[in-house]
């Protein structure tokens, strides 16, 4: 009997250990679950998509829907692609990531034509007591080399928001972009698994697992296919390599081409030198190109360097067909110009020829615009001349006059201003999508030029 007793004992004292640990639990543990819940819990907020012109395709999985502009904004969870699939389309897309209550408007994209975006993963908390920020998680490819592009911009507040840019080869990521509260980055697709950053706003870093660059207000910065994050850079940039000619000539930086005369007569030479002593008055000796000919006796002759333009550097040869070379992207640039450092020395045909196109030394720059119907490639030039026209007739439209045997630094503005009187415009050429290639030469029966410096520069 006092054995049972015990075991009863024992039993009522592990029935009251236990319903006091339940009541403890009930009475702490739900409210802090509660509070956990309602710091964690998450929701999928409103992604609103409008087509800005053209069409966009709207796909997840085998579902696919068509949205035109007439139609208004379109609501969609995350897992859907957004894809202009044309040179003509545009999209909005708002993210409902603002401060509660409400779906408040936040961080927007602008996608530019031919431009996949993928909504991976798009979180913010349910509720006001929520602790963790709002995650905007995107996919962003191009539909092809050389095209595509977005600007996004995030909300004011602490949140998480990025832009996977994936290997097109399947194999990881090319890189990712991070972007601030309160920032706003501008991306362009370029080779097949390159992009280029450009903070507009902000704070934008871009890493991938070779290294990371961390970009301020107006820097940019490049990202290879299986390179790290280029430093970041601010202004205008040179596109030219060899631009002073201190290195050797050849076709991966200046090819050499000629248009030979119509009789057998000096066809002129064209070659690299250390400059005369004369060019102190300039800076001293420099590497300069020199184009001589001295026996034309009447007949015309053409030399000129050339380089072809693109992200990797020169990548075609004397004769290719600017449609077929992919170029230097430059489709949302905000300046375009050309610089040089020259000097005409001899010249028999006074002003620009015959026909304003025969100058001792001439700069032609070969753009495209590809996004038009029917593309075809123009060519702004500008020539230089130390022999003024003869009386009487007026000076060259596409030629500006300088003094015999000087120096001059020559700039020729943003070319793509239409105030500008060397603009693209002004030459009868539309706003380039692709820089094709820049080239030094003469055209003409006598002269002696040279040039030390020549470069394009694009922001």
């Amino acid at each position: 009997m006092f054995g049972i007793a015990r075991n009863i004992q024992a039993l009522a004292w592990t029935v009251l250990l236990a319903a006091f640990a339940l009541f403890l639990l009930l009475v702490l543990g739900g409210p802090w679950l509660s509070l956990r819940y309602l710091r964690q819990a998450s929701v999928v907020p409103e992604v609103q998509v409008e087509a800005v012109r053209g069409a966009l395709l709207l796909s997840r999985g085998a579902e696919q829907v068509v949205l035109l502009p007439d139609e208004g904004p379109r609501s969609l969870p995350e897992g859907w692609t957004i894809f202009t699939a044309d040179a003509a389309s545009e999209a909005f897309i708002a993210f409902a990531d603002g401060p509660l209550p409400g779906p408040q408007p936040g961080s927007v994209v602008r996608l530019q034509p031919q431009t996949r975006l993928r909504l991976d993963r798009v979180r913010r908390a349910r509720f006001s007591l929520g602790r963790q920020p709002p995650l905007i998680e995107l996919s962003a490819s191009p539909a092809d080399a050389f095209v595509g592009g977005l600007t996004a911009s995030s909300a004011w507040g602490r949140r998480d928001v990025r832009i996977l840019i994936p290997d097109p080869r399947g194999t990881g990521r090319v890189g990712t972009v991070e972007l601030a509260p309160e920032s706003r980055v501008q991306m362009d697709f370029l080779a097949s698994g390159s992009f280029r950053s450009l903070n507009q706003q902000g704070a934008v870093t871009v890493t991938n697992s070779l290294g990371q660059a961390t970009l301020a207000m107006g820097q940019h910065s490049l990202t290879r296919l299986g390179q790290a994050p280029e430093a970041p850079t601010a202004g205008p940039q040179n596109v030219v390599q060899n631009d002073g000619f201190d290195n050797d000539l050849g076709p991966q930086n200046w090819a050499f081409g000629q248009r030979l005369p119509d009789r057998p007569v000096d066809p002129g030479r064209a070659f690299r030198e250390r400059a005369a002593p004369a060019a102190s008055e300039a800076g001293g000796e420099r590497s300069v190109l020199r184009f001589e000919r001295r026996g034309s006796d009447g007949s015309s002759a053409d030399l000129f360097f050339q380089q072809w333009l693109g992200l990797d550097g020169p990548a075609a040869s004397p004769g290719s067909d600017p449609a077929e070379v992919e170029g230097l992207d430059v489709r949302r640039a905000q300046f375009i110009g050309v610089s040089a450092v020259l000097r005409v020395l001899e010249q028999s045909l006074p002003g620009g020829g015959q026909a304003d196109s025969e100058y001792p030394l001439i700069l032609r720059l070969r753009s495209i615009d590809r996004s038009a119907a029917n593309p075809d490639g123009c060519e702004w030039m500008v020539g230089f001349y130390a022999v003024p026209p003869p009386e009487g007739r007026p000076a060259p439209a596409q030629g500006i006059a300088v003094p015999a045997g000087v120096w001059q630094s020559y700039q020729s503005g943003n070319l793509l201003d239409r105030g500008n009187p060397q603009s693209l415009a002004n030459r009868g050429c539309p706003v380039p999508t692709h820089l094709i290639r820049i080239e030094v030469g003469t055209s003409g029966h006598d002269f002696v030029s040279e040039v030390d410096q020549l470069a394009v520069w694009v922001e």
